[in-house]
């Protein structure tokens, strides 16, 4: 890594570090959590790809972690608290700076985005989240639908799904061949949302809007500019 890049994201974890503990925020911990028959369940395949082997090998590693932390109420799931440093993981397709490039920990936004769509069905708050500034797919097939994206870059993007419920929470995610598996799990029953997604297409651009379509609340508006 270059030194300029490696101090700047320094700099920037720095930053964060002194917000949370200004702020007093509470990061969901390890744990077990107890067998319970309440989940909300979604699959996504994991598309064929030159990076197809790393990818699969990070999204594994990643997986991994999330499985053993426990969220409380009130507590906060912070992807990158979590996972960690990606410098570690092996190199896939990633987008930075409005580019597709090979870099370390490359897949990873899949998991974040699973995590997010079913935090969302939940009706979980969303403390932090990031749009892919570009639609990779375009009209061929998707991981999973536009507008329920969620992209991570350390020290820089986070995904934070805060516990607004009185339950224990917990996402059990799993890789299963060419498909990731997410579970959202809780010892109480939890609502579930219907996600309403509405396209707005131009030449260069998508406008997407997500809203709650039980409720005509809004979620957020996206704009992705075409690969």
């Amino acid at each position: 890594m270059e030194i300029l890049t490696y101090l700047k994201r320094t700099a920037k974890l720095t930053i964060r570090r002194f917000y949370d503990c200004k702020r007093h925020t509470t990061f969901c911990k390890k744990g077990e959590f107890p067998a319970t028959p309440h989940s909300i369940h979604l699959a996504q395949p994991i598309l064929p790809s030159a990076s197809f082997a790393e990818k699969q090998y990070n999204l594994q590693y990643a997986a991994e972690k999330i499985r053993q932390y426990t969220i409380r109420p009130g507590e906060i799931f912070s992807f990158w608290e979590i996972v960690g440093n990606p410098d570690k993981l092996k190199s896939s397709r990633s987008i930075r700076n409005n580019k597709v490039k090979m870099e370390k920990g490359g897949g990873l936004c899949q998991i974040a985005g699973i995590v997010y769509h079913l935090s969302l069905i939940g009706g979980l708050k969303i403390a932090e989240r990031h749009h892919h500034s570009i639609d990779l797919y375009g009209d061929g097939p998707r991981a999973c639908p536009i507008g329920l994206d969620a992209t991570v870059s350390y020290g820089y993007k986070d995904l934070r799904i805060q516990n607004n419920t009185q339950a224990m929470l917990h996402f059990n995610i799993s890789v299963i061949e060419n498909e990731l598996h997410g579970e959202l799990q809780s010892t109480q029953p939890l609502v579930q949302h219907d996600i309403k997604i509405l396209k707005t297409e131009t030449p260069n651009h998508i406008d997407v809007k997500t809203s709650y379509a039980d409720t005509g609340e809004p979620i957020a508006q996206n704009i992705y500019k075409r690969l």
